[in-house]
């Protein structure tokens, strides 16, 4: 396995620091942290919901400590690193959910590191999301077993190309693997064969199953989703992609219940820390329940970033199931779960979050009266919402309203006016918040390359960290990814009309010209092979691919398919007949063959450092087309 140079510090650190950590359970509680995508708390039948039905987690629910004003962030990346660090997203940096933004800053412990570290086997399976190079993949950050996909889901231009949630091929410890069966049973199979493994062995886990359910597309089994097709709202069915959204989380529900039966059989219940909740606001099931708040996935208001947090850990001592009120955060996770397994905190972590182990013992700790804000992102200052108590100071382009959430639940109501004493305290909270993170927002993380772990690198234009759109002349035209949460000005705000961030548009042949940015180790000769096609597809550089084959095909015909990715797709043929490569400050072109794969380039590089690699490729008259959309880098 590949330990961070910080997991190794933290090795030491924890052996040092052992005399000083809470007295250690003398048999260490197992950690089972699940963590679902896009949904909602109105997502969950014990949550409101007449139409899903999840009786496994309802289970779940009645047995648990529930936090029930629990918030993370707005979109994916952020909220998963903020578990990672327990420290805010604008602070590690792992702040947006692609263009070279979801890496965490390598001088921040993860809980992978921490808990390997003091004896735990360390697992993590699903999405990651928060870097597919290396030295962000899940075993640069901890984790000694990962079976993870690329990106944010399936399909996206960093995942295996053409994986399509049935028999997929996923990185298992960075080999690529191909895997039979739907994704997530796969997930939730390879996450109990690992902490059977671990029990096995005698060591206590930290098991991260962070589920590919239910972020769109949502590829699913037709028995899911049958009985879905029943239902009808405001009178009319529901639509075909609800029916395979609830379809899928009927098939979550199904494996929570089989995860359940495992932890029965294996002895392994009660005296595992089960963690359940999903990974920001509602998403395609808003629309038809809403839980009572406004907004969704990538909104400032409540409904945003307010999520479900289930705690449950039977031998722990912990207080009875049922709701506990007060703002808590998902980075409070990690220094709760340090406290409550008697893992000393290292010294180079600084937790934004704090420790609610008090509270789930049972024990006095006040609440009432704590502030936090939530933001991430591209935004700057003022885009970002501040809570406290019943109140919700939220800002972006209209400056800071303040709603009550007792009265207005919707936030329809801006009170800044009659409560400007309240607006104040917020405001001022905020300010000094700001200028706690403000001085990390300069720093940058990038995937190194020249580097004996990871040699050579694959770059790929989900991580361009500039890019804008070309003439268009050979390819199809600019395409705007289909969101429910990013419209108008949000819509630039995440680089939505120039996305290459899912194959569709790399099928689509989209004429967009990019930047990576590089950290290279070390001095010397690199190789640069530049690609249209990803290595896996075995086609030439200006070769069409035929009509993409999806297994789950439903509905056959007279529906959209544009909110999964515009699939199924045919690839276009492009006229590249040169390429060219800027790399450390010199500039080489190539002619590219009619068979030719990929076109390769040397450059040198005079020493260590960040370095900049843009490429363009051309047509016969030399006209640009577009970048290369994949590039492998390796020293030579």
């Amino acid at each position: 396995m590949n330990i961070s140079i910080v997991g190794k510090i933290l090795m030491g650190v924890v052996l040092l620091a052992g005399s000083t950590a809470l007295a250690a359970p003398s048999n260490k509680p197992n950690i089972l942290i699940v963590l679902t995508d896009d949904q909602g708390y109105g997502d969950l039948s014990c949550h409101g919901n007449p139409f899903v039905k999840t009786p496994c987690l309802d289970r779940l629910h009645d047995q648990a400590i529930r936090f029930t004003d629990f918030h993370v962030a707005g979109i994916c990346t952020p909220s998963r690193a903020q578990l990672m660090t327990g420290v805010d997203n604008l602070r590690n940096r792992a702040c947006q959910w692609g263009f070279g933004m979801e890496f965490m800053r390598r001088d921040i412990p993860t809980i992978a590191e921490m808990f390997g570290a003091a004896g735990y086997r360390t697992g993590q399976f699903g999405k990651w999301h928060l870097g597919d190079m290396f030295p962000h993949r899940p075993s640069d950050r901890g984790f000694q077993e990962s079976v993870r996909y690329g990106g944010a889901s399936v399909m996206q231009s960093t995942d295996y190309w053409d994986n399509d949630g049935f028999d997929d091929h996923y990185w298992h410890n960075d080999v690529i693997t191909q895997y039979h069966g739907y994704y997530n049973d796969i997930f939730f199979n390879e996450a109990m064969r690992f902490m059977k493994e671990a029990k096995g062995a005698g060591k206590p886990f930290l098991t991260y199953l962070a589920t590919p359910a239910v972020h769109d597309p949502c590829f699913v089994a037709d028995k899911y989703r049958a009985p879905y097709k029943k239902m009808t709202f405001k009178g009319k069915p529901l639509p075909p992609e609800i029916q395979s959204f609830y379809g899928m989380i009927a098939n979550l529900d199904e494996n929570m219940g089989r995860l359940e039966q495992f932890l029965d059989k294996e002895g392994l219940r009660d005296n595992t820390i089960v963690i359940f909740m999903s990974d920001n606001g509602g998403f395609m099931g808003v629309p038809f329940y809403d839980a009572g708040m406004s907004g969704g996935k990538g909104s400032l208001l409540e409904g945003g970033h307010r999520q479900s947090c289930f705690i449950r850990w039977p031998e722990g001592g912990l207080r009875a199931p049922g709701d506990v009120a007060g703002i808590t955060e998902i980075q409070d996770l990690a220094p709760t779960l340090l406290d409550l397994c008697g893992v000393a905190k290292p010294p180079v972590a600084q937790f934004d979050g704090m420790s609610l182990a008090p509270l789930l013992r049972g024990q006095p700790q006040d609440l009432s009266e704590r502030m936090t804000a939530v933001q991430w992102g591209w935004g700057g200052k003022g885009y970002g919402t501040v809570l406290w108590k019943r109140w919700r100071l939220t800002g972006g382009q209209e400056g800071w309203q303040l709603h009550d959430l007792t009265s207005d639940p919707y936030q329809k109501s801006d009170v800044r006016a009659q409560h400007p004493e309240v607006a104040a305290k917020m405001l001022a909270y905020y300010e000094d918040w700001w200028r706690g993170v403000e001085p990390a927002m300069e720093h940058r993380e990038y995937p190194h390359i020249g580097d004996d772990r990871a040699n050579p690198v694959t770059l790929c234009c989900f991580d361009w960290i500039e890019h804008q759109q070309i003439d268009r002349r050979f390819g199809g035209p600019a395409m705007v990814y289909r969101s429910l949460y990013a419209h108008g000005a949000n819509q630039k705000a995440h680089g939505a009309t120039y996305n290459l961030t899912i194959q569709t548009y790399v099928r689509n042949g989209m004429a967009v010209h990019g930047k990576w940015k590089v950290r290279a180790v070390q001095p010397g000769a690199y190789k640069i092979a530049l690609r249209r096609w990803p290595e896996e597809v075995d086609v030439a550089m200006i070769a069409a691919l035929p009509l993409q084959k999806l297994t789950d095909t439903y509905p056959e015909s007279g529906f959209d398919r544009s909110p999964w990715y515009g699939s199924p797709q045919a690839g276009v043929a492009l006229p590249i007949a040169s390429a060219k490569a800027r790399f450390a400050g010199q500039e080489q072109t190539v002619k590219v063959g009619e068979d030719d794969r990929a076109v390769e380039l040397t450059f040198t590089v005079a020493q260590a450092g960040e370095v900049e690699l843009e490429t363009w490729f051309y047509d016969a008259k030399g006209r640009e087309i577009c970048s290369a959309y994949y590039v492998v880098v390796g020293r030579k």
